[in-house]
């Protein structure tokens, strides 16, 4: 005998169950609903295969009710300083971030010994934030402020500016 593929129904008791399980959401797009929520991209994937349906990437503009299905994709979203415009680095090495700090410091003039012991407290904070990283993160930070946050660099979702992104799974049904 082969081996069947058995596929979950979109409106059967176990799909349900399934999204209830793994703590998961459905969100309504223009081309009908799409579960999102995944941990990662395999846990996504695990999804489609029990379900027969298609991995998308979606997203939706801040005040807007539905979402835009922007189609299928076979990865995850891949965040870079790019996706955040031209104020902002990523940064993945300590070494790298302190030599640049380092030359920007030594050109700096400082009015109060105390703005320089600020700026070096700033420094410090990013390169340790950059030491703790995880493989899957980056710092991103701002050329024209102090402000950084840790990222992902291998995302299932994120928003910048006034967009939200997220990839899901397409309901069946």
């Amino acid at each position: 005998m082969e081996n069947q593929k058995t596929i979950i129904a979109a409106d059967s008791i176990e799909f349900l169950n399934m999204i209830q399980e793994l703590e998961l959401q459905t969100v309504k797009t223009n081309k009908g609903e799409v579960v999102v929520g995944f941990e990662d991209f395999d846990a996504a994937q695990d999804f489609a295969r029990k379900t027969g349906a298609d991995i998308v990437r979606i997203c939706r503009r801040d005040g807007e009710h539905t979402w835009k299905n922007e189609g299928w994709t076979n990865e995850p979203y891949t965040l870079s300083s790019d996706d955040f415009g031209d104020d902002y680095r990523t940064e993945t090495d300590a070494a790298e971030y302190w030599s640049a700090m380092r030359e920007i410091f030594n050109e700096t003039e400082f009015n109060e010994p105390t703005d320089a012991i600020e700026y070096l407290q700033k420094i410090e904070e990013i390169y340790n934030a950059i030491l703790d990283l995880d493989e899957n993160e980056q710092v991103l930070t701002c050329c024209t402020s102090w402000d950084y946050e840790v990222i992902k660099i291998k995302t299932m979702s994120f928003h910048e500016d006034v967009w939200s992104y997220k990839v899901g799974v397409a309901v069946v049904k």
